[in-house]
């Protein structure tokens, strides 16, 4: 079916993360060709070039007037408009469709707030320096790194960093470190987290999850020495990686609240970060964030490497010698040159990290 159109939404996908931006584009004219009202299509082709003209905003702005029953296609078709009025500086317009197509997406999703606010207490009140000291040690396997933090904050550009280097294979976001501790504990409750789950985790047989953790992503860590899994999400399980995995490294990505808060509300996710279509749910929960990783600075600080955003993108070179000090590695020029990677990025700056830092 060389014309399924869902087949050739996911080729145009693929050639985005592998790079291949003029081979997307190609795809993605053919979808709209065939079918001119996909908002799929629409979003993807906002995405994959910079706008310089307002044809396409034009084709948009009509497209959402017929939209307006089907709250998925909406949010498409506004992140692209959005996405391209911001390309032409036209600000207002911009936040506008942004917000719109927030406020779409929003509809489609559930977000536990109260659920998640228990379970970030008892994350703070439960694991302490005596917790990560008591019980036996962990598996001491040396070769996973964890980039974490909040969406949008740089992990990705400091994965690449660090992946550029010759030891180091990127693993992409994996969900086996959170897996293992539901399976291990057995979790069962009806909501994905609450204070129950941190309960359960606490528990957990370190050396048991350290050994289920690294089995479960064997097939991903590819044949060099380390390996990167960047699932922004971790930071919630950094006492627990210290623990199961006390030789693993851990690097947290700082970027001003503010910036990375709006960085999420103008991003269309796939189904993660449910609390980012509304701006006050987003503050909350960054907030929450921000305060769960000062407990965890202020208890385990010496054991997890902090880094920058903007100090990476203003200055790259200095922060990179640090962090891949911090990792052990020997320096390698390739890190400098992070953008020139063929490797295949699937996160939502799967263009952005093919130019060098700016």
């Amino acid at each position: 079916e060389p014309n399924s159109i869902p087949f050739l939404v996911n080729q145009a996908n693929n050639h985005m993360f592998l790079g291949r931006l003029d081979d997307a584009e190609e795809v993605l004219r053919k979808v709209l060709k065939l079918h001119p009202v996909n908002p799929n299509a629409h979003w993807l082709l906002s995405n994959v070039r910079k706008a310089t003209t307002r044809d396409h905003v034009e084709e948009l702005q009509d497209l959402v007037q017929r939209e307006d029953q089907n709250p998925r296609g909406l949010a498409f078709l506004y992140y692209g408009l959005g996405k391209e009025l911001e390309d032409l500086e036209a600000w207002d317009e911009a936040f506008d469709a942004f917000a719109a197509g927030a406020a779409a997406r929003r509809t489609t999703l559930d977000f536990d707030e109260p659920s998640e606010i228990a379970m970030y207490e008892a994350f703070s009140e439960l694991f302490t320096l005596d917790w990560l000291e008591q019980g036996d040690a962990g598996h001491d396997d040396p070769s996973p790194i964890f980039v974490v933090g909040q969406p949008r904050t740089g992990t990705t550009l400091v994965e690449r960093i660090i992946t550029s280097h010759s030891q180091v294979h990127s693993a992409g976001e994996l969900k086996q470190f959170g897996n293992s501790i539901r399976r291990l504990s057995n979790y069962r409750e009806p909501t994905r987290y609450s204070a129950r789950f941190a309960e359960l985790a606490a528990e957990v047989d370190a050396e048991k999850l350290g050994k289920a953790y690294m089995a479960s992503s064997r097939k991903y860590r590819g044949d060099t020495p380390r390996f990167v899994d960047k699932l922004p999400p971790n930071y919630l399980y950094v006492p627990l990686i210290l623990k199961a995995l006390p030789k693993a490294k851990i690097v947290h990505l700082t970027r001003n609240p503010m910036d990375a808060c709006f960085s999420s509300f103008k991003q269309l996710f796939a189904d993660a970060y449910p609390h980012s279509y509304n701006q006050e749910e987003m503050a909350r929960h960054h907030a929450r964030y921000y305060h769960l990783m000062a407990t965890w600075r202020e208890r385990f600080g010496d054991r997890f490497f902090d880094i920058s955003y903007e100090n990476t993108a203003r200055d790259i070179e200095p922060n990179a010698r640090a962090l891949i000090d911090y990792l052990e590695l020997p320096w390698e020029d390739a890190c400098l040159e992070f953008h020139k990677s063929k490797g295949a990025v699937t996160t939502a700056s799967a263009v952005q990290v093919r130019k060098p830092a700016h």
